[in-house]
């Protein structure tokens, strides 16, 4: 799960909208640094610090190597182990629903901390169909796509209004292309975050034939409003959504669940 990609790209873009209206100290955007936690239950953990440069700079961040990162567990410290490109981890542990997770490090002279709690998997998670055939065709005959079938229809429990994401992807090892137009067609595709309980998964999202894996991701807020719009511009200038102390970027936790589909030719 890379979303905070998208956050480097808001920053990214923020810092070229304020070069543009006003003066920026370089420490001052080069002291802060960046936070990629993902914690995700039934996985090890990993957290990644990077520094963000100035836009003028070839590489916009940098790994932040040599830091002393405490996971705390329910009151239970643990310190993790630098393993390369800024990604600090703990592979004795698995990331366990229901708990909460702290993270906590110095830099330059300041605290830099955030915390989690683990959501819990997603409820009766199922599919209205595990079939869906589609024609195949050639979208640069012009001839368009062809009738296309109903959607797949994701379904579970969201009593309490929380936050999922749907992510398909296919698991093929050499899929075939259903539209044979397309010179590089996708082999995943997501949703932004939702707060329903369904989810209509249409066919004409699908690339390729073959099984294809439906995971339905559970995330908190903090995870969800990564993905709001920023709304920056030169006149109104937004930092993108932090949660971490004295610095930028994520710590959260997300939890999961699959079904499978296949798409077959007719």
């Amino acid at each position: 799960m890379k979303a905070i990609t998208r956050y480097s790209f808001l920053f990214f873009i923020a810092m070229i909208l304020v070069s543009s209206c006003q003066k920026i100290e370089a420490d001052a955007v080069q002291s802060r640094p960046v936070v990629e936690g993902y914690l995700e239950a039934g996985h090890p953990i990993s957290v990644k610090v990077t520094s963000e440069a100035l836009f003028s700079e070839a590489d916009t961040s940098r790994a932040i190597d040599g830091l002393n990162l405490q996971l705390t567990v329910d009151g239970q410290t643990y310190p993790l182990t630098y393993d390369n490109y800024g990604v600090y981890r703990e592979n004795s542990l698995l990331v366990e629903s229901g708990r909460s997770y702290a993270v906590q490090f110095n830099y330059k002279d300041k605290v830099i901390n955030s915390s989690a709690t683990i959501p819990g998997q997603p409820v009766n998670f199922q599919e209205s169909d595990s079939i869906l055939v589609i024609h195949r065709f050639n979208s640069s005959t012009g001839k368009g796509f062809p009738l296309l079938p109903s959607p797949i229809v994701l379904r579970w429990e969201n009593t309490d209004l929380s936050y999922y994401l749907v992510v398909v992807k296919n698991i093929e090892t050499n899929p075939e292309r259903i539209n044979l137009g397309v010179s590089e067609p996708v082999i995943i595709f997501r949703t932004n975050p939702i707060q329903t309980n369904t989810y209509p998964v249409r066919a004409r999202l699908f690339q390729y034939y073959g099984r294809h894996r439906i995971i339905l991701y559970k995330i908190n807020a903090e995870y969800a409003a990564l993905y709001q719009d920023n709304g920056s511009s030169s006149l109104n200038i937004k930092t993108p959504f932090t949660n971490v102390i004295n610095g930028l970027g994520i710590f959260t936790g997300i939890n999961s669940d699959t079904v499978m589909l296949r798409i077959k030719k007719n």
